[in-house]
């Protein structure tokens, strides 16, 4: 049994607390890879995608409001439990528009994930 704090166990990667790239442990895992996102408003990310054909990206609104571009198409993100989920090789762009917490787990976890 492990217990921690999600945001605090993330923090030296990118809130990335669960996946391939934690060495040992019950943490480390090449199926699944979860981020504890902690986003200030005016965040911005831009353009993004992973490239292996293997891996799916479930990304939930815990709180706050965000906004994407995924592949040209704006999505709003504002009310708890909003999601998006896809595919790799999809470019997109995130921005955090207030004080968010978002929560994203992708499938599976492997070092060639970019």
């Amino acid at each position: 049994m492990v217990q921690g704090n999600a945001a605090l166990d993330g923090a030296a990667r990118g809130g990335w607390m669960l996946g391939h790239f934690i060495e040992g442990g019950p943490r480390h895992s090449t199926d699944i890879e979860i981020k504890w996102g902690v986003h200030s408003a005016g965040e911005q990310r831009t353009s993004s995608h992973t490239s292996d054909p293997r891996i799916m990206t479930l990304a939930i609104l815990i709180k706050g409001k965000c906004k994407s571009n995924m592949n040209g198409k704006e999505v709003i993100w504002e009310n708890e439990g909003d999601y998006l989920l896809y595919s790799h090789n999809l470019p997109h762009t995130f921005e955090a528009i207030e004080d968010s917490v978002t929560l994203t787990i992708r499938w599976p976890s492997i070092a060639t994930n970019a």
